[in-house]
């Protein structure tokens, strides 16, 4: 399916959360590394992560604003947002 530049635009403005004129998307967490330590969800402003049993997850997707607080709040570098 090919999207046109109007679909693409209205896109990006929908989901531009941080005000840069940028696409916002979730943090991807790596369960590998994820300990369930709960600190980024703890620090996350948006409420875009719980924990459930012992692994992170993401909830909230759409109200992530890029603000790259979870991982900063990781010691498990267990937090990439791409």
């Amino acid at each position: 399916m090919e999207f046109g530049a109007n679909f693409i635009l209205q896109r990006k403005e929908s989901h531009d959360r941080t005000g840069k004129g940028e696409i916002s998307v979730p943090p991807i967490i790596d369960p590998e590394k994820c300990t369930g330590c709960g600190s980024c969800v703890d620090d996350c402003p948006s409420e875009v992560l719980t924990l459930k049993g012992d692994k992170v997850n993401v909830i909230n997707p759409d109200e992530c604003m890029d603000c790259g607080v979870c991982i900063d709040a990781c010691s498990f570098d267990a937090i990439t947002i791409s």
